[in-house]
This record gives structure tokens, C-alpha cells and sequence, in this order.
């Protein structure tokens, strides 16, 4: 009978990883590492629940005020759009940045 994992802890309300960004850091990649290489060595199915986070900014945000109406800046197109994250002071982006560290973690034991 197959087994199956499914990882859904994380820490993900802008008040916590813009106050404990280690924890958000710890909760939402290095915490996940043991459960991902449990499954991958067991030949475990992991279900992650990822989020639209990952992705950072769309170059929409950094346009003046004129462009920003036109939609075609905000489109996310995973091939093609460049991800963008904020400065590493902004405690904002622990949790995008962990969170894209763990799917490519995921990704990368595949």
C-alpha cells in the first residue's frame, strides 16, 4: 500500500514573517528538508502546497503610473517573466524566498 505525505506547515501571514523572519525561514524551508528527504529516500508521494508568493514582483510594479493601467505588465509568464523580489532588509520576502527554496528543493530530487 502506498503511502502518501502531505506538507502543509508553514508560517505564511505577512505579520509573522515581517516580525519573525527566521522562523518563517526555518517553518517554510529548512523544517521542510527532513520530510522531503524522508519521502525522497522511501520513495514517498509528497503533496506541497506552494504559492503565488514564489513568483515575487511583476515588472508592472516598477513602472510609472502611466503603464501600470496596460495589464500586459502584470501577466506572470513562468518561461519568460523575471522574478523579482524585494531588498533583503524588506523582512516581507523571507517567507516568498524560503517558500521557492523548498519547491526547488522539491523539484530538484524529482
Amino acid at each position: 500500500m502506498a503511502r502518501l505525505t502531505i506538507n502543509l506547515a508553514a508560517i505564511y501571514t505577512p505579520a509573522d514573517y515581517n516580525t519573525r523572519p527566521l522562523d518563517t525561514i526555518f517553518g517554510n524551508f529548512i523544517d521542510a528538508i527532513p520530510v522531503i528527504k524522508y519521502c525522497t529516500e522511501n520513495n514517498k508521494r509528497l503533496i506541497h502546497f506552494s504559492t503565488c508568493e514564489v513568483y515575487g514582483k511583476t515588472i508592472g510594479s516598477f513602472l510609472p503610473e502611466e503603464y501600470r493601467q496596460d495589464p500586459k505588465y502584470f501577466m506572470l509568464k513562468e518561461d519568460v517573466t523575471p522574478c523579482i523580489f524585494g531588498p533583503v532588509e524588506k523582512q516581507r520576502w523571507s517567507y516568498a524566498c524560503a517558500k521557492q527554496m523548498t519547491d526547488r528543493l522539491i523539484y530538484g530530487t524529482q
